[in-house]
């Protein structure tokens, strides 16, 4: 029987840690507004993803949970001013457009629907970072 263990969870978030490491370090360019002008603030935290007995999950809450996804903010950073309006975190709207299409959401529409749902859209809103 071949040995599974490099495709164990804990091995698979090792590894990811690693790769969050370089993809940070390589990002570093400094989003231009400050904190308090964003209506959004994503922050990468480790969480627990619930797999059910006939082994389903959520594939958006296991990249989140997996991959810090702030770098998102170095990348857009020259897109942006320090003038102007308030704005949404872009990592926010990343991961808000990331699990709509990991989770095989068939219209934005009803993405956007869920999301408004003050019980069914929290996970998602808390992972991106959108207090309700």
């Amino acid at each position: 029987m071949k040995d599974l263990t490099p495709f164990s969870l804990k091995e698979i978030q090792r590894k990811l840690n690693s790769v969050n490491v370089k993809i940070n370090l390589k990002h570093q360019r400094a989003f231009p507004k400050e904190r308090s002008r964003l209506l959004s603030f994503y922050q990468y935290k480790r969480r627990f993803v619930n797999i059910s007995p006939q082994g389903y999950f959520s594939f958006s809450k296991l990249a989140t949970s997996l991959i810090d996804f702030s770098f998102v903010r170095s990348l857009v950073a020259s897109s942006y001013k320090r003038c102007g309006g308030d704005c949404f975190d872009p990592a926010s709207i990343f991961l808000l457009h990331l699990s709509r299409y990991l989770d095989r959401f068939k219209s934005q529409r009803d993405f956007i629907s869920l999301l408004h749902d003050q019980d069914q859209g929290r996970c998602y809103r808390a992972y991106a970072g959108i207090s309700s």
